[in-house]
């Protein structure tokens, strides 16, 4: 009976499809699969793609893309079709280099099958599990955490730069190439910049592929030729083929001891790719010479440096970083504990034989069983908390302690991870007493104006970041512990330095009101989310529910692909989709998180020592 295809059987035919078309892109293009394949992931096929080792104890490398097949800024501006226009708007300022990339998916994206890029968009996700992806209705689920706010401001953003920037650029780009298929709607710049900051790694070129001797053939050129668009793409354009931008742009900035890559200090968005100079201590460059831009004597473009220092410069290793999109390696799926790492291989190619190149390796000792997925770590996010302070302004001393504040750089906002909390109270206290002392107490009698008022005892256990404990000492003040302050800073003979200011709030206050303070706004912010999702346990409990329905719908899963009517429909609402458990996960995490950093500020109140 053929033409009467299930629904399911022709979503995995499509798949297939898909999936043959990239595997030969890849090869065609000179991305090796070596002892490992990309397949649906086993997961089940709403979880996309993943990558598998193909032989038995695999060991050593796994894959390898050529660089110039990542997608990066500098590829984008190397486009053999619309490359000049990316570069004008770049120069321009019009564009920095995330945003010039998302561009660049998304006009690819629209093309279809006219891109030279078609057979890997199409692998993509078309659907995220972002705060960003989901409904209105589904984004409540995090009401009373600093996500739900955090990505209702992130979407008046995008759609704001959506409006006046993206949609009419894109239109104009595809209009150049002959490109009418469909209207520009939110959805679609929505997708470019979920897939960006779901998939972009941070990659360490080497300095000799961001600044070539010889500008490479775009990896499009070809396809492009073929395709016959590129002969009137030009003519429209006036392409000039100037990819890169020269190595004039350079910049040493000595004051961070970074190589900067910046349109020789004019007006123009310099990119973030930024690279560490090693050794940079070893080397002193004498530069007389005071930059227009920063006002820095010590910042001058390469250009005007001796050729002898540049020529000394250039022969650091150097790396710069750059966030690209890197085909194949990407397609592995995160795990903290993967025993898989990607490297860049240099110039000379003596890792992988393939010159300038990032590739896939299992790490020192692993060994892969076939068959087996293959992880990579995008980093440890962890539960993190977003901390706003808003009450200052109320203060009968807002003026007194805002420059006090000021005067010690001291931020209203924090960012509080879990991982602070490895060194608390609660964390191997029973078996470590020792670290309630610190190693050396002498060491922090400066912290203190006087000696009077030595370091707390429990310096060692405080898991709060000094730049929020010295805040909460500040905004916690009384009136007259503001007056004794400045009593104190009147008696210099000298402009109060940072370490002054904080050892006369010290020596006035210690931290019995700045952890008072603490816990009232840690249990705002726990009563906050409360009233918006329920306790802790309530969330708990909802898992657990969510955890039966699923068992139900796995067992009738196989039903709805051979009927034709739909078996699960009774228990579809049982269940959580994918967003709302994530929601609920994360919600849940982060009251745990509060409740956490709670504890440990009453035990530190409990321990001050004033």
């Amino acid at each position: 009976m053929e033409g009467n295809d299930s629904p399911c059987e022709a979503l995995n035919q499509n798949t297939e499809l898909k999936l043959h078309k990239f595997l030969h892109w890849l090869e065609f293009n000179g991305i090796q699969l070596r002892g490992c394949s990309i397949k649906p992931s086993e997961e089940g096929s709403q979880k996309g793609y993943g990558v598998y080792t193909s032989n038995p104890d695999v060991q050593g490398i796994l894959m390898v893309t050529p660089l110039h097949m990542a997608i990066t800024p500098m590829s984008v501006l190397q486009d053999p079709v619309l490359g000049s226009y990316y570069q004008k708007l770049y120069e321009d300022g019009e564009v920095d280099d995330r945003l010039l990339v998302m561009l660049f998916l998304l006009v690819e994206r629209l093309r279809g099958s006219s891109s030279f890029w078609a057979p890997y968009l199409d692998m993509l996700p078309v659907s995220f599990g972002t705060p960003l992806w989901c409904s209105e209705e589904e984004l409540l689920e995090l009401k009373g955490t600093a996500l739900f706010h955090a990505t209702n401001l992130q979407h008046k953003s995008l759609r704001a730069l959506f409006q006046e920037k993206v949609k009419p650029l894109v239109e104009s780009f595809l209009s150049s190439v002959g490109c009418f298929e469909r209207d520009l709607v939110y959805r679609d710049f929505l997708w470019a910049n979920c897939t960006f900051w779901t998939r972009a790694l941070n990659i360490p070129c080497p300095h000799a592929f961001v600044f070539p001797t010889h500008l490479p053939t775009p990896p499009a050129l070809c396809f492009e030729q073929e395709q016959g668009l590129l002969a009137s793409s030009l003519r429209k354009l006036n392409y000039t083929e100037t990819p890169l931008p020269p190595k004039e742009y350079l910049s040493i900035d000595h004051c961070e001891g970074n190589l900067v890559l910046d349109c020789g200090h004019e007006e123009k968005n310099p990119m973030h790719a930024v690279s560490s100079l090693e050794n940079q201590g070893s080397k002193d460059v004498d530069i007389d010479h005071q930059c227009e831009r920063c006002s820095n004597k010590h910042c001058k473009a390469i250009g005007d440096i001796n050729p002898s220092e540049v020529a000394s410069l250039m022969e650091e290793s150097i790396t710069i970083w750059v966030e690209g999109l890197v085909p194949g390696i990407d397609f592995c799926n995160h795990d903290p504990r993967s025993l898989a790492l990607w490297e860049v291989d240099g110039e000379s190619g003596y890792v992988t034989g393939i010159p300038f190149s990032m590739y896939l390796i299992t790490a020192p000792g692993a060994i892969f069983s076939q068959n087996k997925q293959i992880c990579i770590s995008y980093g440890n996010k962890g539960n993190e908390l977003h901390f706003y302070e808003e009450v200052l302004e109320q203060d009968q001393c807002f003026e007194a302690k805002t420059q006090l504040l000021g005067d010690q750089k001291l931020p209203l906002r924090w960012l509080l991870p879990a991982s602070l909390l490895e060194k608390g109270y609660y964390e191997n206290s029973e078996n470590d007493t020792s670290r309630k002392q610190p190693e050396n107490l002498k060491d922090h009698i400066s912290f203190s104006w006087s000696g009077q008022r030595t370091a707390p005892c429990n310096l060692q256990s405080i898991v709060f970041p000094e730049d929020l404990m010295a805040t909460m000492r500040v905004i916690a003040m009384k009136e007259e512990e503001v007056s004794s302050a400045m009593s104190l800073l009147e008696q210099l003979s000298h402009t109060p330095s940072e370490e002054d200011l904080k050892a006369a709030v010290w020596e006035v206050c210690g931290n019995s009101g700045a952890f008072e303070l603490l816990i009232n706004l840690l249990k705002t912010k726990m009563v906050e989310m409360e009233d918006a999702s329920g306790t802790e346990e309530a969330d708990a409990d909802l898992l657990k529910r969510d955890g039966l329905a699923q068992l139900k719908l796995i067992t009738n899963e196989t039903l709805a692909c051979v009927s034709s009517t739909d078996p699960c429909a009774e228990i579809k609402k049982l269940p959580f989709s994918d967003f709302q458990r994530n929601c609920v996960i994360y919600r849940k995490g982060q009251k745990h998180l509060v409740q956490q950093f709670l504890e440990e500020a009453v035990q530190g109140l409990k321990f001050c020592s004033d």
